[in-house]
């Protein structure tokens, strides 16, 4: 909501006030939001880092996934932030490229992982069902979009292939975290900190000098599901899965990325 009301305060402002102006706004409603939560339950925070009552190694303390998801929205915020480089045309592109994906990602993350993977649970076969499936079968609609979309010259059709190829990347990185928080030690989610970070870096850098691209920023954001994805991979001994998910999906971003900047 603050969002939306900063943005329509800001219509007529240059595009680069816009965007500080949402995530700004984005960052203050975060706060509040927690400010409430903290506020109504005051004893939340001593309880989320009390000391564990068994000695399951999913059990542990959360100080480790704690720090993950921060450094995670940090770098996502990074990325936003140097969109602005971008042109207005290809900033549209990008933003509702990571809407729909977004989107996507979070009813699967939400809805249906959770009753896949669970503290009732025994095997991760039906979770790595779900993965290969899905990310399998968006792959190969994915590339049959980029394939049109490039012979036809229909943007739309390339767009929906990177939604697709990013999809892909971003279930498989929800579902290998989940079954990681089963089965591996929390401080390998600093594995997943340090790729996000890299990759923030990264994308820091071109954009300081001047190199950041529309197709470079798309593969950043499909970078930030992917490459965790494929440490997670290795670490639930699932590396194969990971590779034969990581390598087409790559393909497609690569290829529907250059159809955008053609088309």
């Amino acid at each position: 909501m603050l969002s939306c009301g900063a943005l329509l305060a800001l219509l007529e402002a240059p595009q680069a006030d816009r965007l500080s102006a949402m995530l700004i706004a984005q960052i203050v409603g975060m706060v509040a939001t927690i400010s409430f939560i903290l506020c109504r339950d005051r004893g939340l925070l001593t309880r989320v880092f009390a000391e564990p009552q068994t000695s399951r190694p999913a059990q542990t303390r959360v100080d480790w996934y704690l720090a993950q998801s921060i450094i995670g929205y940090g770098s996502l915020l990074v990325l936003q932030t140097t969109s602005v480089a971008l042109a207005p045309a290809a900033l549209s592109v990008l933003g509702l490229i990571g809407r729909f994906v977004s989107g996507l990602n979070m009813v699967v993350t939400n809805a249906v992982i959770p009753r896949l993977v669970h503290s009732g649970t025994t095997s991760d076969r039906p979770a790595l069902t779900l993965v290969k499936w899905t990310a399998f079968s968006m792959l190969g609609t994915g590339l049959l979009l980029a394939l049109f979309g490039a012979w036809t010259g229909t943007q739309l059709a390339v767009q929906a292939a990177v939604v697709c190829a990013w999809f892909a990347c971003a279930i498989t990185n929800s579902t290998f975290k989940r079954l990681a928080v089963r089965s591996i030690e929390p401080r390998a989610a600093a594995i997943v900190s340090i790729l996000n970070l890299a990759t923030a870096t990264v994308v820091g850098v071109l954009f300081g000098t001047g190199l950041l691209s529309l197709e470079i920023l798309i593969l950043a954001y499909v970078a930030m599901d992917l490459l965790p994805a494929i440490a997670l991979g290795f670490l639930l001994r699932r590396w194969i899965l990971a590779i034969a998910i990581a390598v087409p999906s790559t393909a497609v971003v690569l290829f529907a990325s250059v159809a955008l900047q053609i088309s």
